[in-house]
């Protein structure tokens, strides 16, 4: 249930930047390394 509550929230904010990056806009230093994280903790759950 915590993997799948994750992998929602990553989904928001996959939409929030695929917006922006189609605006022009890259994510910001913190929110770039936040992503990374989030995206890196998914991935080891799957792995796991």
């Amino acid at each position: 249930d915590d993997l799948a509550a994750m992998i929602e929230d990553t989904i928001k904010i996959l939409d929030r930047v695929g917006n922006g990056l189609r605006h022009g806009r890259h994510p910001a230093g913190p929110e770039a390394e936040r992503l990374g994280r989030v995206l890196r903790g998914i991935a080891s759950q799957l792995e796991a």
